[in-house]
C-alpha cells in the first residue's frame, strides 16, 4: 500500500475494522490525558478505552462471526497462554473481589487476548497490515513532535529513575516514547523497500530523531531494542551484510588500536553502574538498573510458594495475599510477569507463539519477514527489563503484525475467516 492509498483504504473499511483504526489514531493523544484519572474515572479516556476496547472487540466478533473461526495450527500455543491467563484472572477476582484495582489489572493483562482474537479475524492480509502500519506512523507524529519539542526547546515533564533523568512529555512514563520510536523505526524500514520516494535522504533524518530521542530517554532496553532492529534490518539484505562486513574489516583494527578512556565508562549515568558491576566493584544485585534485586525477590516468592503456582500462577496460592502488582509492572521482566500470571505452561504458550511467528515468517518474502522478525525481537528485548505486553499502544500494532499470514500483494481483505497457521 502506498501512503496516498491509506485514506481510500480507511474509507472503505467496515465499522468492525474502522473503530480499531480510529482508536489507534487517537490513542497517543488520549494517553497524554492520564492525569484525569485523579479527577474521576468517568473523565479518564484511558479507563474508557480500557473498558471500551474489549467490549468493541466482543461486539465485532459476535456480530459478524457467530461461528467459531476455523483454526489452522499455530493458535494452540496462544490459546494455552490465554486459558491460564483467564484462570488466573478468575482467581484474582474471586480472592480480591470486584474492586477498581482488580478490574484494572484484569483488563490490562487480558488485553493482549482480546487483540489477538480480534486480529485473527480481521487483520490477516498485507493490505490491512500495511494500513495499520501507516496508521501507526500517522499517530506517532504527535508523540515524536512532542518529544522533539522537549529536546530542542524545553522539557514538559521529567521522571527520575535512580539518578537518571528521562523526558516523558504528557505521558505517565517515558516508555511510551520508546514504543513510538522503535515501532515507527520498524514501519519506516519496512516501507523503505516499498515506497520509491522513501530514500536515505528521508530515512536518515528520521533515524537521527530516533537516536536523539533514545539518548534523552536514558533507557538501556530501548537502546538494545533499537540496535536489534537495525541488526535485523542489515541481516535481511545480503548487500547490506556485505557492506557492514567490509566496513568492519576496515574499522575494527583501527578501533582496537585506539586508547579506551575508562573514565568515560565510569562517568556514564546510563552504563557506569553496569560497568562497575562487571568489574566487581558493585554487587550483582544492582545489575540491570537495580532490577536484579526485584527478580531475586520474585524468584524467592515463587520458590517459597505452593507447588500449584508453577501451573496456575501466583494467585493459586491461597496463603499469599493476591497483590495485583505481581502481574503488572512490578516484576520489570515480562517473562517473569507472565510466569507469575499464568504459570509455566502459560509462559511456554506465549513464547511458542512468538517463535511460531518467526518460523512462519521464514517462508515469506523479505519485507514481511523483516517485519515479523523485528516485532518479535522488539518484544523479546523489551521483555528482559520492561513489560511490553500490557502497553496497548504496542500490542495493538504488534499482535496484528504477528498474526497476519497472507502477505500476497492484492490479498482479499474479506477472506479473514482463518487464524494464523504457524
Amino acid at each position: 500500500m502506498q501512503i496516498f492509498q491509506w485514506l481510500g483504504w480507511f474509507n472503505n473499511l467496515k465499522i468492525e475494522k474502522k473503530w480499531f483504526v480510529v482508536v489507534m489514531l487517537l490513542r497517543p493523544v488520549l494517553e497524554g490525558l492520564f492525569f484525569l484519572k485523579e479527577v474521576s474515572i468517568v473523565l479518564s479516556p484511558l479507563y474508557l478505552l480500557g473498558i471500551g476496547v474489549p467490549i468493541a472487540v466482543l461486539l465485532s466478533i459476535f456480530t459478524r462471526y457467530k461461528k467459531k473461526a476455523k483454526e489452522v495450527g499455530g493458535v494452540d500455543a496462544f490459546r494455552l497462554f490465554s486459558y491460564f491467563t483467564v484462570i488466573s484472572c478468575a482467581l484474582l477476582i474471586v480472592r480480591s473481589g470486584v474492586g477498581i484495582s482488580t478490574i484494572q489489572a484484569v483488563l490490562r493483562v487480558s488485553l493482549i487476548i482480546f487483540i489477538f482474537s480480534y486480529s485473527a479475524r480481521y487483520f490477516l492480509n498485507i493490505r490491512d497490515v500495511e494500513g495499520l502500519l501507516i496508521t501507526f506512523l500517522i499517530s506517532s507524529l504527535y508523540p515524536l513532535m512532542m518529544m522533539m519539542y522537549e529536546i530542542l526547546v524545553n522539557p514538559i515533564s521529567i521522571e527520575m529513575s535512580r539518578s537518571l533523568e528521562r523526558i516523558r512529555g504528557l505521558y505517565a512514563d517515558s516508555f511510551n516514547y520508546s514504543i513510538y520510536i522503535t515501532m515507527s523505526t520498524i514501519a519506516v524500514m519496512y516501507f523503505q523497500d516499498k515506497w520509491k520516494w522513501m530514500n536515505y535522504r528521508i530515512v536518515l533524518p528520521l533515524l537521527v530523531v530516533a537516536v536523539l530521542g533514545l539518548y534523552h530517554l536514558n533507557h538501556i532496553a530501548s537502546w538494545a531494542a533499537f540496535m536489534a532492529i537495525m541488526a535485523v534490518r542489515i541481516a535481511s539484505s545480503p548487500r547490506r551484510l556485505i557492506i557492514v562486513f567490509a566496513a568492519a574489516l576496515v574499522f575494527i583494527p583501527i578501533l582496537m588500536n585506539q586508547q579506551v578512556d575508562l573514565d568515560v565508562m565510569y562517568d556514564s549515568k546510563l552504563v557506569g553502574k553496569e560497568y562497575e558491576i562487571l568489574l566487581g566493584e558493585r554487587p550483582v544485585e544492582q545489575a540491570f538498573h537495580g532490577r536484579m534485586t526485584r527478580w531475586e525477590y520474585y524468584a524467592k516468592l515463587i520458590d517459597d510458594a505452593a507447588p500449584q503456582v508453577w501451573v496456575l500462577g501466583i494467585f493459586s496460592d491461597l496463603d499469599l495475599y493476591p497483590e495485583v502488582g505481581y502481574v503488572l509492572v512490578a516484576p520489570h521482566n515480562d517473562f517473569l510477569r507472565i510466569f507469575l500470571l499464568s504459570g509455566l505452561l502459560g509462559l511456554t504458550g506465549y513464547l511458542v507463539f512468538l517463535l511460531s511467528s518467526m518460523k512462519k515468517a521464514w517462508e515469506m518474502p523479505r519485507g514481511p519477514r523483516f517485519l515479523k522478525y523485528s516485532v518479535v525481537v522488539l518484544l523479546m528485548m523489551y521483555s528482559v527489563s520492561a513489560i511490553p505486553s500490557i502497553y496497548p499502544s504496542l500490542i495493538s500494532i504488534a499482535i496484528p503484525v504477528l498474526v497476519a499470514y497472507d502477505f500476497k500483494e492484492g490479498g482479499d481483505s474479506s477472506a479473514n475467516d482463518l487464524v494464523l497457521k504457524a
